[in-house]
């Protein structure tokens, strides 16, 4: 009886030994499967240095406004992203710029469920956008930076010819070789002086009071188009 309890206990040892000693080896193991996966540019692995150009028809932007007074009521749709440059360095984005296309921007659902053509033509119109006279929206990069783990971009947006400042929130990958720039902006577009329906400049609107604050969804592919 002696003999087959010394015999579990040796067994014991030696089986907790080897996985103390391999515990490590394990967890190499399944970080290596990191490498079968989108890698953020955050990580030790190495970004490109250079100009990116934005593939227009691979990258898209999707538009969404509300009406503050009437609960679940969402105008939605998307704008084109015309051109663009991203310029690399260090693992992240130094500067370059994210033109939109004005006449682009379509409406795709309503509030009401109905009217997309004709809230279409109305955010072109100088009520909103103006898109005839002011033809693109300009995002000027000015650098990247990262507030508590969140890597953010920060820059100039220029609308209806009005410059201001913005930060905006940001994931940023290498999808085939290519960076994938992600994000959500929140947008007081009062600022860009975009007042129609704005509270803060018109009374007695009743419920059709529209939200200051809109949302622009974007996704951003840009492939290198000259390495350094």
């Amino acid at each position: 009886m002696k003999t087959l309890l010394y015999l579990i206990v040796v067994i014991l040892v030696i089986w907790l030994g080897y996985n103390y000693i391999n515990k490590d080896k394990r967890a190499v193991v399944l970080d290596d499967k990191k490498d079968d996966v989108i890698v953020p540019v955050t990580s030790t692995r190495e970004v490109t240095t250079g100009v990116y150009e934005v593939a227009n028809r691979e990258s898209k932007a999707e538009w969404a406004g509300s009406k503050t007074l009437i609960k679940d009521y969402y105008d939605s749709g998307s704008i084109m992203i015309k051109s663009g440059t991203l310029i690399v360095a260090e693992n992240k984005i130094n500067s370059g710029e994210i033109i939109f296309d004005m006449n682009s921007i379509t409406a795709l659902t309503t509030g009401k469920g109905d009217g997309q053509d004709n809230l279409s033509k109305h955010l072109k119109s100088e009520d909103f956008f103006d898109a005839v006279k002011y033809p693109e929206a300009k995002f000027v990069v000015k650098g990247m930076y990262y507030a508590v783990g969140q890597a953010m971009l920060s820059g100039d947006l220029t609308i209806k010819a009005v410059t201001s400042p913005i930060a905006i929130p940001i994931t940023l990958v290498i999808e085939n070789n290519n960076l994938v720039l992600s994000g959500t902006a929140s947008v007081d577009r009062t600022i860009w002086d975009v007042r129609y329906g704005s509270g803060k400049f018109f009374t007695g609107l009743g419920d059709k009071v529209i939200n200051d604050i809109f949302t622009l969804k974007f996704k951003v592919v840009a492939g290198v188009a000259m390495a350094q």
